[in-house]
């Protein structure tokens, strides 16, 4: 087990254990989802990497979380290159995908600097952080493992933001989709250009 950054960080053992495995079952995988098999060992080596890299006072980025959770796969940090519809709602084309990934990571150091640079709220933050992980849901950068790419995001931008990140439970997996599918964001399959930022919903 990997233990320093979590404890530096003030999160314990228990704390990631149940990320990992609650990140996992909101998207299913084949494979044990279990310390020692591959799906759960390599994301906890993410989450580990995401904590050490906040305690740097470092944004992680989804491209390198991607590849660290498919290490070796022919799709491990590659811009997803098809097209895809979730139920009836069609996702963003992806020819527009590399720029909307680049433009939201350039946003995300711009709306979290700017929170961190006065004094703010924890609603606030709460708000920005959940804005952010909807918008990256909804541009959906690579083919597969976006959910778990996105929220290991969620807890690098909640460290940088001061507070404790969000467990979120495989059973509010349908609450947790809807917040996402029914985020402004989820209209940006219409849109020819990314509107930065998150801010803009509650100007």
């Amino acid at each position: 087990m990997i233990e320093a950054p979590f404890e530096r960080a003030g999160l314990s053992l228990s704390w990631a254990h149940e990320f990992v495995v609650e990140s996992n079952q909101i998207d299913p995988q084949p494979g044990e989802n279990a310390p020692g098999s591959p799906l759960y060992d390599l994301h906890y080596a993410a989450l580990a990497h995401v904590v050490a890299t906040s305690l740097e006072d470092r944004y992680a980025l989804p491209r390198d979380l991607h590849s660290m959770l498919l290490p070796g796969h022919p799709l491990a940090g590659v811009s997803r290159s098809q097209p895809i519809t979730i139920g009836f709602r069609k996702m963003l084309h992806p020819r527009r995908v590399a720029h909307f990934t680049w433009r939201w990571n350039a946003d995300v150091r711009e709306t979290i600097g700017e929170l961190r640079s006065r004094p703010c709220t924890w609603d606030e933050r709460q708000d920005l952080i959940w804005d952010l992980h909807c918008e990256l849901m909804n541009i959906r950068p690579f083919e597969i493992y976006n959910g778990r790419v996105g929220r290991l995001l969620l807890a690098n931008h909640a460290i940088l933001l001061g507070i404790e990140p969000a467990l979120i439970r495989s059973d509010s997996r349908e609450d947790y989709l809807a917040r996402i599918r029914s985020h402004p964001s989820a209209a940006w399959v219409d849109e020819p250009r990314y509107r930065p930022s998150a801010r803009r919903y509650r100007e």
